[in-house]
């Protein structure tokens, strides 16, 4: 040890290498020498510690040890306590935050099978509505189709109608004429008679 650290001129440590080679072994010629037979005459002599104070200090030592290990146990307690404390509101956040994302989950479900449904409806409609349109025309021609057939029928049958008057007409008035031909016969001749 005395060749590696030495203690300079104000009490600081140097290392053999800092100074010249002839000093160094010179240095460490005396710290051999401190080795072998320490000089102790600045130093005051110890009074002997019996073993009760040695243990009684001991027990100082220990008991102020455990008052310190039992304050940190107490500060971690604490810590983990109140880290304890925001897991938990974390987690009722997070748990409260699943449930509604659980919920807005079934909404959008609810939301796409209602939308699923009334496209689905919606084309059973248009196709209901093509249909419908096809039916509307059908019936559309077909009331016209009546209404001609009724003109149609009107103007033969009113055709009909007009013929047997005006062959109603034709043989009254050929009636009439012959009438009235036979009755100038006869009256010529009643003329003639009573004259």
């Amino acid at each position: 040890m005395g060749d590696v650290v030495d203690r300079g001129h104000w009490g600081r440590k140097t290392h053999p290498a800092d100074g010249d080679d002839a000093s160094a072994t010179k240095k460490r010629g005396a710290e051999n020498a401190l080795d072998a037979s320490p000089d102790l005459s600045h130093a005051r002599p110890m009074n002997d510690i019996t073993r009760e104070e040695f243990n009684a200090k001991l027990e100082t030592i220990e008991a102020k040890m455990e008052a310190r290990a039992e304050a940190v146990s107490a500060k971690i307690d604490a810590f983990l306590a109140i880290q304890a404390e925001r897991d938990q509101r974390l987690n009722e956040r997070l748990g409260s935050s699943i449930v509604l994302s659980d919920e807005w989950s079934q909404k959008f479900r609810m939301l796409a099978e209602q939308s699923v449904q009334a496209a689905t409806s919606a084309e059973a409609s248009a196709k209901e509505a093509a249909t419908l349109k096809t039916h509307f025309w059908a019936s559309v021609i077909a009331q016209l189709l009546a209404v001609g057939a009724i003109v149609v029928g009107a103007y033969f049958a009113n055709q009909a109608n007009v013929l047997s008057a005006v062959s109603t007409t034709v043989s009254v008035f050929q009636a009439g004429k012959d009438q009235t031909k036979s009755a100038e016969a006869q009256a010529p001749a009643s003329h003639q008679e009573s004259k």
